[in-house]
């Protein structure tokens, strides 16, 4: 997978959270299926952009899972 795919995934993924379309459960599942070791960087910008988007996973999933 490339990390276009990737983000655009977690944007998704937000936007259906943020837009109250999946539970909170549903939210953190998808994230957590996010598979962002995976993802083959080809240059350096690449390598940035999915340490970037790991970071953002793992806040939001920080932050939803102390939401009571």
């Amino acid at each position: 997978m490339k990390i276009a795919q990737l983000e655009a995934s977690y944007n998704e993924i937000n936007y259906l959270y943020d837009n109250q379309q999946i539970t909170k459960e549903e939210y953190l599942n998808l994230l957590q299926g996010l598979t962002i070791d995976d993802v083959i960087v080809e240059n350096s910008e690449e390598l940035h952009r999915k340490e970037t988007l790991h970071s953002y996973v793992n806040a939001a999933i920080t932050a939803v899972s102390s939401l009571a």
